[in-house]
């Protein structure tokens, strides 16, 4: 006697292309503004967008250039806090300003 259980299920055959999702700049940009230095991408046409969501605009370098040179300035008179645009500048934000102007010589130096 031979018992058989159910056949097998046929295999998946699907013809059509299957759809690449592009993530949206927003959500890339919602990413770094949570503090992430990157998004995983699969697929080279993600890439363009999140390369520009992550790039430092020309804004943010020049704020980051302005708050490294007056910080500097300001710890060589000893103060290890300042005011600068009206905002509160302590090592954090520094810290920030640095790794900023660290990530576009790292990448002037890749191209």
């Amino acid at each position: 006697m031979c018992l058989r259980g159910p056949a097998p299920t046929p295999s998946v055959k699907n013809d059509r292309p299957i759809p690449i999702s592009v993530p949206s700049p927003v959500s890339a940009k919602r990413a770094r503004q949570l503090g992430f230095q990157g998004k995983m991408c699969i697929y080279p046409p993600q890439v363009e967008r999140v390369n520009d969501a992550f790039t430092p605009t020309e804004a943010e370098i020049a704020f980051a250039r302005r708050v490294v040179a007056a910080f500097e300035q300001a710890e060589r008179e000893g103060s290890s806090s300042i005011q600068l645009d009206g905002y509160f500048i302590d090592y954090p934000i520094v810290y920030k300003a640095q790794r900023t102007l660290d990530l576009v010589r790292a990448t002037a130096q890749a191209t």
